[in-house]
C-alpha cells in the first residue's frame, strides 16, 4: 500500500470548493465586551496575597526558631560528650599512673628479698656458674621447632 493517493488531480482543471449550507439565523448574537477582562473584586486579590505572604514569612520564622534550638540542643550534647570524654581519659592517666607505682613498688629488689626471707628462702653460701655447651635445638625458617636439625646437631657435638 502507498501513501500516495489512488489518482492524481493534477493537469485537471480545479475542483469547486463546496461551502457548508447557511445557517438560518439564530436569535443569540455575540457581542464584544469593550471593557478588558480584570478580577472583579481587586482589593480581594491583593489582601490574599499579603495574607499568603504573611503565612509564609511566619512559618519560615518559626522553622528558623526550631532549626536553631535543634542546633543548640546538638551543641550542648556535643559539649556533654567531650566533658565525659576528657574526664574519662583523666581518669585511665591515673590509673596509668597508680599501676606505674604500684610495678616499681613490686619490683624493687629490697621487696623481692623480704618476700623471699618470709617464705623460708636463704641466700646460697657460694655461687657456680655453669658453663653449657651449645644448644642442639634448632627450629627451621618458619620458627618450628626441627627434630631432624637438632639430631643432626646432636650427633655433630657427641662427634
Amino acid at each position: 500500500m502507498s501513501a500516495l493517493p489512488a489518482y492524481s488531480s493534477y493537469g485537471s482543471p480545479a475542483r469547486e470548493r463546496r461551502s457548508a449550507p447557511a445557517r438560518p439565523a439564530s436569535p443569540v448574537r455575540a457581542v464584544r465586551g469593550g471593557a478588558p477582562l480584570a478580577s472583579p473584586h481587586p482589593a480581594k486579590s491583593s489582601i490574599a496575597v499579603r495574607v499568603v505572604v504573611c503565612v509564609v514569612l511566619i512559618a519560615a520564622a518559626f522553622s528558623a526558631c526550631l532549626l536553631r534550638v535543634h542546633l543548640s540542643s546538638t551543641a550542648v550534647l556535643a559539649s556533654a560528650e567531650t566533658t565525659r570524654l576528657e574526664q574519662d581519659v583523666a581518669d585511665a592517666r591515673s590509673v596509668a599512673t597508680h599501676l606505674e607505682v604500684q610495678q616499681s613498688l613490686l619490683s624493687s629488689p629490697a621487696r623481692i628479698s623480704d618476700e623471699a626471707r618470709d617464705l623460708g628462702m636463704v641466700e646460697p653460701d657460694d655461687v657456680a656458674v655453669i658453663t653449657m655447651e651449645q644448644d642442639v635445638v634448632a627450629t627451621d625458617d618458619a620458627g618450628s621447632l626441627s627434630l631432624s636439625q637438632s639430631v643432626s646437631n646432636a650427633t655433630e657435638v657427641g662427634a
